[in-house]
């Protein structure tokens, strides 16, 4: 089952008639903030692989020289275009279709590939995408093809210790985590690999003492007490950049 798109722009922003992002239940200001302190997207083109309501593709249009956006959900993209349309912008792209091999082999070559909090959907069972696959070769070779098409890579993925159902699904990223993205997401395809602190991090009690975070409790309880500090469990999530060169 795939979770309503009432419930995806719950957790996405949105643009208001004037072109300003309102809303969403992450950081979504503060992920981008980090990651174009790393990378200069003026000129570049650029592959958003699930890009949802499109915060970042349409924010990222604004400096780079093309966007690509892809993500499975017809009805969303549908809205996507209209705003893109709305908005009067020609160097963005939104394509309708599932992430697998061949898909991705069809693309030309990007500067910067994003492909932030995807990954883990094709582990777990959360409901979110109609294309998650739980044949583990797959998302493997997804990958493979991903990094094949980029000169830079943006991952993000969910923590096994997030405290949400689909949790459980994802145990190929059991024990270091960091160590897992860059053996694994990384390994030798790429120069160089900077890890950005999730931006959970930058806020008090966490950037004082990060070390809370793994007292909290891995449940909805512990969901809502981060919540009560005006924080999402998901923006503990490392931000991991890879550069080819």
């Amino acid at each position: 089952m795939v979770i309503s798109i009432a419930s995806r722009k719950m957790y996405h922003p949105h643009l208001t008639e004037d072109g300003v992002f309102q809303g969403g239940e992450r950081d979504y200001e503060g992920r981008l903030r980090k990651i174009e302190q790393v990378i200069d997207f003026n000129g570049a083109r650029v592959l958003d692989l699930g890009c949802s309501g499109g915060f970042f593709s349409f924010s990222l249009a604004k400096k780079a020289a093309f966007v690509c956006a892809v993500d499975a959900d017809e009805e969303l993209q549908n809205q996507n275009r209209i705003t893109k349309e709305r908005l009067g912008l020609n160097n963005i792209e939104f394509l309708t279709a599932t992430l697998t091999p061949s898909f991705l082999k069809s693309l030309p070559q990007f500067d910067v590939v994003l492909f932030l909090s995807v990954f883990h959907h094709f582990f777990a069972t959360s409901g979110t995408y109609d294309w998650c696959d739980s044949n583990s070769s797959s998302a493997y070779e997804v990958l493979e093809a991903i990094k094949a098409i980029g000169n830079v890579l943006v991952f993000e993925t969910g923590h096994p210790d997030e405290g949400f159902e689909w949790c459980q699904d994802i145990q190929q990223t059991s024990g270091e985590l960091r160590e897992w993205v860059r053996q694994t997401v990384f390994g030798d395809s790429y120069a160089r690999v900077l890890t950005l602190r999730g931006t959970a991090y930058d806020h008090s009690p966490f950037k004082i003492m990060p070390f809370l975070r793994r007292l909290i409790p891995a449940n909805k309880y512990g969901r809502k007490a981060i919540k009560m500090l005006g924080l999402d469990v998901r923006d503990f999530r490392d931000i991991h950049i890879g550069f080819r060169f």
